[in-house]
Formats: C-alpha cells, sequence, structure tokens
C-alpha cells in the first residue's frame, strides 16, 4: 500500500471515529439535525398522499351520496299532505284528472280539465287548486325562503291543461289544435306572489309558427325527384 492511500485510509478511520464518538457523547453537528427536520417534511406529504392515494383506489367505482337539500326543506311535504291535497283538488268543478309529484324540491300538480273549459274558466280552476294545496300546506312554512337563515324551501308548481301535452307532440302535421289551453302557475320559495301564464299562446307569434314551419319541414323532406330516362339512343 502506498503512502497516499495508508494517509487517505487513515483520514477516514479518523473522521468515522469522530462521528462515532459525537453520536456516543450525544453530539450532533447542526447539519444533521437540518437534514432530519428536512427528510420529515418531505416524508410527512409523502405519506399523507400515499393514503389518499389509496383511499381513492379501493373507493373506485363506489358512488358517493350527498343530500343538497342538507338543513333545507324544513318542515318537509309527506305523502300523507299530498295524498290530501289530490283527494281535495278532485272535488273542484271541471277537474277530470289530477296528479301530484315532488321531484327535485318542487311541488308539481297536473290538473286534466275537460275541452269545453274556455280560457276564461281556468283562472276559477288554477285559483281553486291554489288555495287547497295552500289549505294543507301553508305558504309561510313550505314555499317561502327564510332570508335570514338562508334556508330554502319548496317551490309549487301547477299545470292546468285540457288536452294532454303529449297527445299535443304526436301531431306530426305541426298543427295545434284550437281549442288547445294550457296554463302554468309559479310560485317559487323566493316569490313573494304567485305568477300564472297562459303557455299555450306564445309571446311571439311569428317566431313560433316560424319554428313550427321548420319542424314540419324536417319531418317531412321532399320527395326525391326520379332522373328522366333518356331514350334519344334508342
Amino acid at each position: 500500500m502506498s503512502q497516499k492511500q495508508t494517509a487517505k485510509a487513515k483520514t477516514n478511520a479518523s473522521k468515522k471515529g469522530s462521528f462515532l464518538k459525537r453520536v456516543k457523547d450525544g453530539k450532533w453537528h447542526w447539519t444533521t439535525y437540518v437534514f432530519i427536520v428536512a427528510g420529515i417534511l418531505v416524508l410527512i406529504p409523502a405519506l399523507v398522499l400515499s393514503v389518499i392515494s389509496i383511499k381513492a383506489a379501493l373507493n373506485t367505482g363506489t358512488p358517493l351520496f350527498g343530500n343538497r337539500y342538507y338543513g333545507d326543506l324544513d318542515p318537509s311535504i309527506s305523502s300523507a299532505q299530498m295524498e290530501t291535497i289530490k283527494t281535495n283538488v278532485k272535488a273542484i268543478g271541471n277537474v277530470e284528472s289530477v296528479e301530484i309529484n315532488l321531484q327535485s324540491a318542487t311541488l308539481r300538480v297536473n290538473i286534466k280539465t275537460s275541452e269545453t273549459v274556455t280560457a276564461d274558466q281556468y283562472a276559477v280552476v288554477y285559483q281553486g287548486v291554489y288555495d287547497q294545496v295552500i289549505a294543507v300546506l301553508p305558504v309561510a312554512d313550505y314555499f317561502t325562503a327564510n332570508p335570514d337563515t338562508s334556508k330554502n324551501q319548496y317551490d309549487l308548481e301547477i299545470n292546468v291543461f285540457n288536452i294532454n301535452p303529449s297527445d299535443i307532440l304526436k301531431d306530426k302535421d305541426g298543427t295545434v289544435r284550437a281549442n288547445y289551453i294550457y296554463f302554468v302557475l309559479v310560485k317559487s320559495s323566493l316569490m313573494a306572489e304567485p305568477k300564472t301564464q297562459e303557455v299555450s299562446v306564445p309571446i311571439d307569434a311569428a317566431q313560433a309558427e316560424a319554428l313550427r314551419q321548420k319542424v314540419i319541414d324536417r319531418d317531412n323532406p321532399p320527395a326525391a325527384e326520379t332522373p328522366a330516362v333518356d331514350t334519344t339512343g334508342e
């Protein structure tokens, strides 16, 4: 072994002995603490991310359930209350059938009337339905949001028509029966009073007619012309 290699070996041994002595004596250089702290700071987020990744992998394909109305809709509308409303509404004059459902925090009451009922008689029908609803479900309790607590409540929608809308859509010629009448009464939880509109009468008649004509043209394309047969060569 050369003198250079011997000196290097002695130096390494000296450093090793010095390090062991410091460990034995409980004395560490400040850089040692820096490396330890840095290692811990790196290790903690790495462990957290690892745990999150493992949980996400294990829960892959598992649906997440939630309730966007948590803390709202209090008091809630019960099935018994809906049945009571349905029974009371059936007793209103000119009402042929009643359908009531509760979806997405909206209570919908669909009323089919006789085709003999005129448009000016509809106010009596939808107002009578509205009165029966709020008699069972007071507006202040069920259909009015509380701005102080930011608590949302139900919306109310009453549809009154003499021809089922699905039957109207079956008319392939695009025409609408002259006696078709459809009123909608809406009361959201943010509205002070309900609003009513006759949706069977378009706000812009010209635009409605143009759209109706487009549907007719789409569903009834022109027949393809048969090419003329050239008989000059015969």
